[in-house]
């Protein structure tokens, strides 16, 4: 593997651009979302983002198709995005996959078992003792025992389930409905 990352912000293993991560830095962010919405649900069950293929060596990421036709190598992985929270000062809003894919696949509500214990271990990873579970203990082994700080966990990604609701949203005006 080839990497063209000048040093980093903080001089963390595959971090941040310096320039870039400097620049929000000065701006003094207090919250972070991530993954990222579209990039949480994927166009597919299949390529939805899974917290477990982002963390570890890159060579060793899986990578999966984005949401847009490219090729998203999941190279800015979990771990990643909290030590740049870290790093920065800002409180991570971590979102959890709900069941739902952009194309409109969604899982049956008796098929979610596996996607909420991959929800469970994703919230253990983040926040979990690693004397008492696997995700913790990843997370300690990849250098970071202590459980870092999580008060919010988003489900899903600002889903919409009908066309009412939709539109509902489109038209609420911008002083009572704003994001980041």
């Amino acid at each position: 593997m080839l990497s063209l990352f000048p040093p980093t912000f903080k001089n963390r293993a595959n971090g941040m651009r310096v320039d870039i991560a400097e620049a929000l830095a000065e701006m003094g962010p207090s919250f972070f979302r991530l993954p990222g919405g579209n990039n949480l649900e994927g166009q597919t069950v299949a390529t939805r983002w899974q917290w477990n293929n982002t963390v570890g060596s890159l060579v060793n990421r899986p990578g999966r198709v984005g949401d847009w036709g490219y090729v998203n190598t999941d190279g800015l992985g979990l771990l990643d995005y909290l030590n740049w929270c870290e790093d920065v000062g800002m409180e991570p809003i971590m979102a959890v996959w709900s069941g739902f894919a952009l194309g409109g696949t969604s899982v049956a509500e008796t098929q979610l078992g596996p996607y909420i214990q991959q929800a469970i271990d994703q919230i253990n990873f983040v926040i979990g003792d690693p004397s008492k579970s696997a995700a913790a203990a990843l997370r300690a082994s990849l250098g970071h025992p202590a459980p870092f700080a999580l008060t919010y966990v988003e489900v899903g990604n600002e889903d919409f389930f009908a066309a009412s609701t939709l539109v509902a949203c489109l038209t609420v005006t911008p002083h009572t409905h704003r994001h980041i």
